[in-house]
């Protein structure tokens, strides 16, 4: 079957809603931010990066979530404070650990001064159309425009003075478009995994440097860096906000654009939107190769079968417009963000990670198969079988996402 691929200008009138944006968005203007994963990122950095000792806790969790660790350690010292034992290497880890993730961030985050007012007045202009929108990023970029919205044209919640999510205060009024991020962002903190406050500077732009600065406090980043989905809504459910923002997700006006995210990695909110049913749902399609976008759109199909699909063009969406886009040689130089060398990769650097992140991605297949086979053979937690080949299907989905970037640098790897 092959499917119709139309320009966003045939649908914008379509009386659209909520848009749900994701990643995709914060490439279209710094490619930095194509990265697979913030924990990947903290073991690579030499400067800020995790050390072997904490390293070690996220593999003895078998997690990649930041906020997890940090919320752990920090329950972990207040358990040693009431035993009267030793609290100084729960300190010491926590502090490491939140400055690695604030390192990992800064790292591939463009600073405010490289983003153009015009770029981020483009991105209000876009975001102004809709009556909701929900956004799975937590960087910066999304933050920085509507905070330097004169109108106020764009709520998100945090509507106490001292800027403490309260549940019971999120009414708002009509003819303004609210936000929320459904994982977290830079922007946002949690002493304890519940209660939110969003950090608020004398310059917006100065939050990516305060970001991780007091590495000793309180404060925990809310950034919901799990790469399984499940582990994701633990998160989610634990905190105030992210289940507010979640529970809105799932009552959201109809219908709904889809830009920059596919949600396969999200199997949380893909159960949101098949609860929909026969909802309009229009999806974004990135990409040049013909064979890549059809088989993509195929697998939107199969996520969700009832729903009343169809696909547009990224690059010809508001969000994704190539005058969008800030170079990468800003003022030709390698840029330091808060200390931290964000070095744009050589062509042989580029290659070996993108050749480490092959292999990992096969391995992650290979053992999902086995997981497959493994469930299917004992005949039990069937239920559990198509998520198991969601994740597959996400995986083989992104191998051939690396492949195809090896390929432009004329690297092509042996099959298995």
């Amino acid at each position: 079957m092959t499917e119709r691929i139309c320009d966003w200008s045939e649908l914008a009138e379509g009386g659209w809603k909520t848009l749900l944006v994701g990643n995709g968005a914060s490439i279209a203007i710094w490619e930095l931010f194509c990265y697979s994963s913030l924990f990947e990122r903290a073991c690579e950095l030499d400067d800020g990066g995790l050390e072997a000792p904490e390293k070690g806790l996220f593999e003895q969790d078998e997690t990649d979530n930041f906020e997890g660790v940090l919320l752990a350690l920090r329950s972990g010292e207040r358990v040693a404070d009431l035993l009267r034992v030793e609290t100084a290497p729960f300190k010491l880890s926590y502090g490491r650990v939140k400055r690695s993730l604030a390192a990992a961030l800064r790292s591939v985050h463009i600073v405010r001064g490289d983003v153009p007012e015009g770029v981020l007045q483009k991105v209000r202009d876009a975001l102004s159309v809709y009556d909701s929108v929900f956004s799975l990023n937590y960087d910066l970029l999304i933050y920085w425009s509507i905070a330097s919205d004169e109108a106020r044209r764009f709520p998100d919640c945090f509507f106490s003075a001292d800027h403490w999510f309260n549940p019971a205060d999120t009414t708002v009024l009509g003819g303004r478009t609210r936000v929320l991020f459904l994982h977290g962002g830079i922007h946002l903190e949690t002493p304890d995994g519940v209660r939110v406050k969003k950090r608020v500077v004398a310059d917006v732009g100065s939050l990516l440097d305060a970001f991780g600065e007091d590495a000793a406090g309180d404060g925990v980043p809310l950034v919901v860096t799990e790469g399984r989905w499940q582990d994701k809504l633990k998160v989610i459910r634990q905190s105030e906000y992210l289940r507010f923002a979640f529970e809105e997700f799932r009552d959201a006006p109809q219908p709904v654009v889809l830009f920059g995210t596919s949600l396969e990695t999200d199997g949380h909110l893909v159960e949101v939107v098949k609860s929909w049913g026969d909802v309009r749902l229009a999806v974004s399609v990135f990409g040049q190769d013909d064979a890549q976008r059809i088989a993509y759109c195929g697998r939107i199909r199969s996520l969700f079968p009832n729903a009343c699909l169809v696909f547009y063009d990224a690059t010809t969406h508001p969000l994704g417009t190539s005058d969008l886009r800030v170079p990468l040689d800003v003022d030709e130089r390698i840029a330091v963000q808060g200390g931290v060398a964000a070095i744009v990769p050589t062509v042989q650097q580029r290659v070996e990670q993108l050749v480490g992140r092959a292999e990992g991605l096969r391995e992650a297949i290979n053992e999902k198969h086995y997981e497959y086979m493994m469930y299917e053979s004992a005949g039990v937690a069937e239920e559990y079988l198509p998520y198991i080949q969601l994740d597959i299907n996400t995986l083989g989905w992104e191998l051939s996402q690396v492949e195809a970037s090896l390929a432009e640098f004329g690297v092509f790897l042996d099959g298995d």
